[in-house]
């Protein structure tokens, strides 16, 4: 028979919300919505992980993996090693590997000659010697990403190391093709940031400079047995993704918006999404698109769903607990 605590225990569970979090849509401070964002995901519910195996090693997300290797090129971290007393009530899991199919199935021999460029031999000319964009300073400065709008002016953004291990978002334009570059702004200096990329709309003063970049947000999780006692607190690093925009072409900057920085809260148990890798485009309307990794939703909601099954068939809490996730690639977008 079904008890009234087990019926109370698995109505916590359902109780899933997964989603963003954002405190505010949008805010001209970005320290006031960052700090809105980590009030609302550090209320409530801890985050708790249980330990099937508290000997073995926490796999790194990718975010980690950046931050170990400086902010530089990354590896994808190991996936996630999935207990062998989970995946008999759910046998399917992880999903089945995409196979992708060759581009081209035609021999080598077969295929025709490319076209001969229009001017055999021809080569870019760049200035014999290289401009300085950012500020002389010994911080690391890294990660550049340059546009040019459509008047010819050229906009530059980076990361730059700052005090206390933060990194700043910083900013500056070039209206002579490269030669001299305009003092540079900062975008956004509130924590860690890194990896910008910068889209343009329009040209003149009122140029719209679009920018999107990843963010480190450090959360504490405390560990657990698969009885219950308590094991060590760690600290995890989870990237999100932030945008903001210059309504007039870089001279200052405002409108900051949280894209990416869900998490999922199962009541008992909490966990944030790690997200990054951000991309931004804009078309001739101004309608701005934004790419970015993101831990899947439905490796979670297996997760909730395979201790949900273990409880109706056993009556007990198991033993054994994953967080288990994979990556895959999201997208937002604006329409104005």
């Amino acid at each position: 028979m079904f008890n009234r605590g087990r019926l109370l225990l698995l109505i916590a569970l359902f109780a899933v919300f997964v989603g963003s979090v954002l405190a505010s849509e949008w805010s001209d401070d970005p320290y006031e919505l960052k700090m809105a964002n980590y009030a609302v995901k550090h209320s409530g519910t801890s985050n708790k992980i249980i330990l099937a195996d508290p000997d073995a090693p926490r796999a790194k997300n990718i975010t980690e993996k950046i931050i170990e290797n400086g902010f530089r090129r990354y590896e994808l971290p190991d996936p996630r090693s999935f207990p062998e007393e989970a995946a008999a009530y759910l046998p399917e899991m992880p999903p089945t590997p995409i196979t992708f199919r060759p581009s081209r199935t035609t021999p080598p021999s077969a295929r025709p000659a490319p076209p001969a460029p229009d001017i055999p031999g021809s080569e870019m000319s760049f200035h014999s010697e290289d401009v300085l964009v950012s500020i002389p300073n010994a911080d690391p400065q890294r990660q550049p990403h340059c546009v040019t709008g459509d008047d010819g002016t050229i906009y530059a953004v980076w990361g730059q190391a700052t005090s206390g291990g933060a990194n700043a978002i910083m900013f500056s334009k070039s209206t002579d093709a490269g030669a001299t570059w305009s003092e540079a702004v900062v975008v956004d200096a509130v924590g860690t940031n890194y990896s910008p990329r910068v889209a343009v709309y329009g040209s003149g003063s009122s140029a719209r400079v679009h920018v999107v970049y990843n963010y480190v947000d450090w959360h504490t999780y405390d560990y657990y047995d698969s009885t219950g006692a308590y094991l060590y607190t760690d600290t995890v690093s989870e990237g999100d993704v932030y945008y903001c925009r210059s309504n007039t072409a870089g001279a200052t900057f405002g409108h900051y918006q949280a894209i990416a920085n869900n998490d999922i809260d199962l009541i008992i148990l909490h966990f944030n999404y790690d997200e990054g890798g951000a991309d931004i485009h804009v078309d001739d309307h101004d309608d701005v698109a934004i790419s970015f990794y993101s831990q899947a939703d439905e490796g979670h909601i297996m997760m909730l769903a395979l201790y949900i099954i273990y409880i109706i068939v056993t009556g007990s809490l198991p033993p054994f607990w994953v967080d288990y996730t994979w990556y895959e690639v999201d997208m937002r977008g604006s329409s104005n």
